[in-house]
């Protein structure tokens, strides 16, 4: 399909999506029934209504995204969700007090863009959704993931590793106060055991619940989340050529080519690029004339020698 990165509707068709995710997430708040086991909650009336908005928005944000990039590059949004699963599943298996469930999301953001971000964090709640229901409120918090880190990507912040460090850490803390919300609203407190033993540790300091439910919240998203960022920038900066070019295309181009590069290299690497197109220009406007104008020479001297 052609490159088409300007169309309307893809933008209307993304903002009709987050409002899906946000709406969930308000039935989640608000109609979440937290006496009712997790693995039976399907149910429940209230949670088929979410999962059908979840999985409505996803199926919006997957046609929003068709064309925004080209087609090879849409692959980014089945290995985000692979990556997502496997990475959070995986950590929660070795006990981290952390999650690596957005780290396919920022990946897929990075590369495809918001819309293809906002799709890998959308599936990988729907999918896992089957399996671990709690996931699905979630998906609000890496939706705000997938679009601060587009907005960072955009504006060139990712420049230097302390610049990409402090923007980690501010996405983790308001994802945190997000979380907060939907553990302690939607899912009753109930959260990973990895988490629950963080909040714990601070319960020992004589902190209430709430409290340490919203610092551990706040401390680990931050952390979880300045790592993620980082690593999948790092990956994309150091990524071998051959893979680099398939993943890029001319909508990404000028924003992967800022990651992690520091004022002169990125100034040498602008003077590069301006001297080999001031070369294409010289050498397409010059070189019709010289030809032209050797053409004219010898049709003069023709002419003279004839005359």
């Amino acid at each position: 399909m052609e490159f088409q990165t300007q169309a309307r509707w893809r933008t209307v068709l993304a903002v009709v999506g987050v409002a899906l995710l946000a709406s969930q997430w308000f039935v989640a708040l608000f109609q979440w029934p937290g006496d009712i086991p997790l693995h039976r909650i399907y149910d429940i009336p209230a949670e088929e209504t979410m999962y059908i908005l979840v999985a409505v928005a996803t199926v919006l944000f997957l046609i929003a995204g068709y064309g925004s990039a080209p087609d090879r590059v849409f692959i980014i949004v089945p290995m985000g969700v692979f990556v997502n699963i496997v990475v959070g599943m995986s950590v929660d298996r070795l006990g981290l007090p952390f999650y690596g469930d957005t780290l396919g999301t920022i990946g897929a953001t990075v590369i495809g863009g918001p819309i293809l971000g906002l799709a890998t964090a959308g599936l990988t709640a729907v999918l896992w959704g089957f399996s671990a229901p709690m996931m699905i409120p979630h998906v609000v918090s890496a939706a705000f993931v997938a679009l601060a880190v587009s907005y960072c990507a955009r504006v060139s912040v990712f420049s230097s590793l302390g610049s990409v460090m402090a923007r980690g850490a501010f996405i983790g803390l308001i994802n945190g106060i997000l979380s907060s919300l939907t553990v302690l609203v939607a899912l009753r407190g109930d959260s990973t055991p990895n988490a629950e033993s963080v909040a714990n540790f601070f319960v020992l300091l004589r902190m209430g619940e709430v409290e340490a439910t919203i610092l551990q919240n706040l401390i680990c998203d931050s952390i979880d989340k300045t790592f993620c960022v980082l690593i999948v920038l790092v990956l994309v900066r150091y990524m071998p050529p051959r893979p680099m070019a398939f993943f890029t295309f001319s909508g990404n181009e000028p924003r992967l080519s800022r990651i992690l590069l520091t004022e002169s290299e990125q100034e040498v690497k602008d003077a590069g690029r301006a001297l080999n197109e001031l070369a294409r220009e010289t050498t397409g406007t010059a070189g019709t004339p010289r030809n032209e104008g050797s053409r004219a020479l010898g049709a003069d001297a023709q002419g003279r020698h004839r005359a």
